[in-house]
């Protein structure tokens, strides 16, 4: 399995946009309440934009220098952890492909072939891990899983 590491201004509003639609226990992520204070729960493209914009300046993230560092320290467990997934769940994982996108918001979805990355985490590969367990979970209970009254996905509005 090949994991591409990419950072895309649109997959990040998608980001905002799936995540303010999905119901959660608690209370919506901290990056989304600031947004919420300064837009008003109006999620337009544009609004996003500005405040992904207004926050990568404030936080200063270089999506170029984090995108590096994150490829490398994936590189280095990259064949180990796709073995041990393989070995846990008694498969070779068929997927070729997986995108991680990195996104400004500190709760991330996920997709069908990608999920996203919070981009100024410290932990990066505790994500990627995390997230790639899903993609196993689903291929392995994914017939059980449909066959659930509610599904659990990021996109549902039922989470």
């Amino acid at each position: 399995m090949l994991l591409k590491i990419l950072y895309s201004l649109e997959k990040d509003i998608q980001n905002y946009q799936i995540i303010a639609h999905a119901k959660y226990k608690g209370q919506d992520s901290k990056v989304l309440q600031f947004f919420n204070k300064r837009f008003r729960d109006d999620y337009s493209n544009e609004n996003i934009s500005k405040f992904i914009a207004s926050f990568v300046e404030y936080n200063k993230i270089d999506f170029q220098k984090k995108l590096a560092e994150i490829m490398t320290s994936w590189s280095r467990i990259e064949s180990e952890y796709k073995k041990r997934m393989d070995a846990i769940f008694s498969c070779n994982y068929p997927m070729q492909q997986l995108t991680a996108y990195l996104t400004t918001n500190d709760r991330c979805a996920i997709a069908s072939d990608y999920f996203f990355v919070t981009a100024y985490s410290k932990q990066p590969m505790r994500i990627i891990c995390h997230e790639i367990l899903h993609f196993y979970t689903y291929y392995i209970f994914g017939e059980d899983l449909k066959a659930m009254p509610e599904k659990n996905d990021m996109s549902s509005k039922n989470r």
